[in-house]
């Protein structure tokens, strides 16, 4: 599924377009039970509950990156409490030939 938004996401966004993706991370045989406070603007803050107790899910840092890695160059990384923020542009994958992607 994740490959598969990945892949939607590189389609849609223009040549040198750039991804912005902030997720928590999570690795398989773990639970994520946070509330975090997202800053909108100087006066108004939100709390946002993020919840995954399925322990099948792997959102660890390592896997989007590995994931991302295709298709994407990482321009910047950050890493904070349990949360990773990662700045991808799109690659030029086109002259890519078929038996390489296999």
């Amino acid at each position: 599924m994740k490959e598969q938004l990945i892949c939607f996401i590189y389609n849609v966004l223009d040549e040198n377009g750039e991804l912005y993706l902030w997720d928590v991370d999570k690795g398989p045989r773990e639970v994520f039970n946070y509330n975090i406070k997202v800053q909108i603007s100087e006066e108004n803050t939100k709390i946002i509950k993020i919840r995954d107790f399925n322990f099948l899910n792997d959102n660890s840092k390592e896997k989007i990156i590995k994931l991302l890695a295709p298709k994407f160059d990482i321009i910047d990384f950050d890493y904070n409490d349990d949360i990773f923020y990662i700045r991808a542009k799109r690659r030029d994958v086109k002259h890519e030939s078929f038996i390489s992607r296999y």
